[in-house]
């Protein structure tokens, strides 16, 4: 049985439709989460937590987009993978970007956790 594929653009436009919409959800979301945040500290607490959690923000946007960059990368390396029956190469990619996020995550923490009462000192302060 000899199966011939042509190339066509219709796998991927399907594809694209499925998953555009869960993904601006996601990302609107996440925008909502920090939009109600702010309506909360800024109501319940003070305006200097208010101007903290302003100030984090881009944080969270980067600690975001490098979560979404090293995702849709290594999936689309595991698929490829997967694709070719590679199994231990599909799991060998994914150990190693669960072992990369991990590093990332405690290099985050290790990084903002010391200077966490110098900034909140300088919000104080502004």
């Amino acid at each position: 049985m000899n199966l011939t594929y042509h190339k066509t653009g219709t796998l991927v436009k399907q594809k694209f439709k499925e998953f555009f919409l869960p993904t601006v959800l996601s990302s609107m979301a996440a925008q909502l989460g920090t939009i109600i945040n702010g309506i909360i500290v800024g109501n319940f607490i003070s305006s200097h937590a208010m101007a903290a959690v302003s100030a984090c923000i881009p944080l969270n946007q980067i600690t975001y987009a490098l979560a979404v960059l090293i995702s849709m990368g290594s999936s689309g390396l595991i698929a490829i993978a997967a694709g070719k029956r590679d199994n231990d190469g599909a799991n060998y990619i994914f150990s190693t970007v669960v072992a990369v996020s991990v590093f990332f995550g405690v290099l985050w923490a290790v990084l903002l956790i010391p200077s966490s009462y110098a900034l909140s000192i300088f919000f104080v302060l502004c």
